[in-house]
């Protein structure tokens, strides 16, 4: 409780975590502190628990008298006060500089009850500490050493923070006011209207009818009482028309009225003005009656995306520090759970999504590491979810795998989103490489046809105009021999020649048709 605790409160401290003493305010039954403290209290010490000095009642008495039906119940003076004091006092450390088995230099803090050897260097420091006692019953003081959990920083030994941390809403400049107490004006004045309520509703007597009581049937034996309850019971009563006024005269039956005496519009007018404080609070706080979701048909598209804006606008300051608050206390888990695993951790736990994981903590790499935690904003979270998993129809459209949308819309995280879409990019790019690959190998396949099929072309080509010139060159030489032969002997040898001749021209002709 905010009520049982008590701080440093410096004008630059945010967090009780940060700030130079701490104090908390326990009240525990005596049993309850000997389970507590028995390794550490004395008989001494117990023979005063039987009997504490000191009776407090004050903030817890006052809820026990509720459950209390005789004095001798009270059993509040077996009630003593515990107080656990935090503080920072100082310490006096030194950085032991060496060589190590390697040669390799290295450096160690060491306290100053280290023996220094041959070779050494110590630089010493006096750096924060943080203490811790506990003060029992007014004057029982135990367990008075220095905390376990020092939290110190990588880069600087003298930082440690208190072993509780809670959000500072204001500076010492003024005083603490939290949401609660910004409505503090609000709920009395609610209080009020509605307790001038519930006395509207108790004198409340709805309609009353005026009649004569003469006409009350008596000469049969009735009474007013009983006319009434048959009135009441049975909604109808019987009337004497023969009835004689206090002079004796006739009573006439046309003189009943009828009195309105409820008071239900003045119970509704209260009753909207109870309902219009309400608003006014949540408004003031950033709870306007749209984010809420009550949209009226009356109220536009527009109009409505502006007044839930104007909310969040309001509000977000109140998370934005709630969540500075979460934050600092992760960063404690973390440091606290370096000291609690020491040895090592293997668990399971459960993800976000319901996913069983496993965990494996080296305890040598989770004792040398500085981790770092962000909190995200949780109403720009949700709208980034909202906005992809309306997304989902579109991806499933452009040919995305079942399974991935399937993963959207379970997730809870836009991290875990942002890495689904980071694989399946990664897929994608991967897909439309080999392709690319795929589409190279194919385009060099075809070069390397187009290309064998030139060279054959070409030695072809080549071949043919080599028979080409072998041709020309007998034609050329049996046209010598022709000519020399004529010369010699006439037309003797004219047969022979004109046969090769038509032989050559038929290789000729089977040239051109291979060409073709």
């Amino acid at each position: 409780s905010p009520l049982d605790i008590d701080f440093e409160k410096g004008p630059d401290v945010d967090y009780i975590e940060d700030a130079d003493w701490v104090v908390r305010r326990q009240i525990m039954s005596v049993n309850q502190v000997v389970d507590r403290f028995y390794d550490v209290l004395s008989p001494k010490d117990i023979d005063q628990l039987e009997m504490p000095t000191a009776k407090h009642r004050d903030g817890y008495g006052g809820a026990q008298s509720m459950f209390i039906t005789k004095p001798e119940d009270d059993e509040s003076d077996r009630m003593v006060e515990v107080l656990h004091v935090c503080w920072k006092s100082f310490s006096r450390v030194g950085i032991l500089s060496y060589v190590d088995e390697l040669g390799q230099p290295q450096e160690m803090v060491v306290d100053e009850a280290y023996k220094k050897s041959e070779g050494d260097d110590i630089t010493y420091y006096w750096v924060n500490e943080v203490w811790e006692g506990y003060q029992i019953d007014k004057d029982i003081y135990v367990s008075i050493n220095p905390h376990r959990v020092q939290r110190n920083e990588m880069n600087n030994i003298s930082v440690c923070k208190m072993p509780y941390n809670g959000r500072i809403y204001s500076n010492r400049h003024s005083d603490n006011i939290s949401i609660i107490s910004m409505g503090l004006a609000y709920q009395i004045l609610y209080n009020v209207f509605h307790y001038r309520l519930e006395l509207s509703i108790a004198k409340n007597k709805d309609k009353i009818m005026l009649m004569e009581m003469n006409t009350i049937p008596k000469r049969h034996g009735w009474d007013e009482e009983k006319f009434m309850y048959y009135a009441d019971a049975m909604g109808f009563a019987f009337i004497d028309s023969t009835a004689e006024g206090k002079n004796n005269e006739r009573v006439t039956f046309n003189q009943y009225q009828v009195l309105d005496m409820s008071l239900g519009q003045y119970i509704a007018a209260q009753f909207q003005l109870l309902q219009a404080i309400k608003a006014e609070w949540e408004e003031m706080i950033g709870i306007s009656r749209q984010r809420k979701g009550q949209i009226k048909t009356s109220d536009g598209v527009g109009t409505t995306e502006r007044a839930v804006f104007q909310s969040s606008v309001i509000s977000e300051e109140l998370f934005r520090r709630f969540e500075a608050f979460i934050e600092k206390e992760y960063q404690g888990l973390l440091d606290t759970a370096k000291i609690a695993w020491r040895e090592g951790k293997k668990m399971t736990y459960v993800t976000s999504d319901l996913r069983t994981a496993m965990v494996n903590i080296d305890p040598e790499d989770f004792q040398e590491s500085e981790y770092g935690v962000f909190v995200k904003n949780t109403s720009r979270e949700q709208d980034k979810l909202t906005q992809m998993r309306n997304m989902a129809l579109s991806f499933a459209q452009n040919g995305s795998e079942p399974s991935t949308i399937a993963e959207i819309l379970d997730s809870n995280n836009f991290s875990k989103i942002k890495g689904y879409l980071q694989d399946v990019e990664d897929k994608r790019k991967a897909m439309q490489e080999q392709q690319e690959q795929m589409q190279q190998q194919m385009a060099q396949q075809q070069s390397a046809a187009q290309k064998q099929l030139q060279d054959e072309k070409q030695a072809f080509e080549a071949q043919q105009n080599e028979l080409d010139r072998m041709n020309q060159l007998e034609l050329k030489k049996m046209d010598v021999a022709l000519k020399l032969s004529s010369d010699a002997d006439g037309n003797g040898r004219r047969d022979e020649i004109d046969r090769a001749r038509l032989e050559v021209e038929r290789q000729k002709v089977e040239v051109q048709k291979q060409k073709g």
